[in-house]
């Protein structure tokens, strides 16, 4: 059974980790107009932005901490913004946290809709 769900969900999540690094690239580069804005660190940062915030749901998750269908949501969607400033800030080396958002900015509001009809599609299936 994981083996059938790894093999289903490993396509879709390494073509979102594309397109998810063309998005933060394009953010580096127009918006917050970063020289060091490459298409390689952008998939680095999309990579560690999404890898740490499935470790830290799936273990909030395991705990029971997100039993509560609208928190989950809410939680996830600021769990996914701050790991993606947070990651932009450190491999960018933005000054503020201000431009690591406004590089990121892209890439955050098509993660916010993301997780909006992921969260709300799953919560059919319960």
């Amino acid at each position: 059974m994981t083996g059938i769900i790894i093999a289903f969900f490993l396509p879709i999540y390494i073509i979102g980790l594309l397109v998810m690094a063309l998005l933060q690239m394009l953010g580096g580069k127009f918006v917050a107009k970063i020289d060091n804005a490459t298409y390689g660190s952008a998939f680095l940062i999309s990579l560690f932005s999404s890898l740490g915030t499935a470790i830290v749901l799936t273990l909030l998750g395991k705990m029971g901490l997100l039993g509560n269908m609208g928190v989950g949501i809410v939680f996830s969607i600021l769990l996914s913004v701050a790991s993606l400033a947070y990651v932009t800030k450190l491999k960018w080396k933005c000054p503020d946290f201000g431009t690591a958002i406004k590089a990121s900015s892209i890439n955050i509001i098509v993660t916010v809709i993301f997780w909006v009809v992921i969260l709300s599609k799953f919560s059919e299936f319960l």
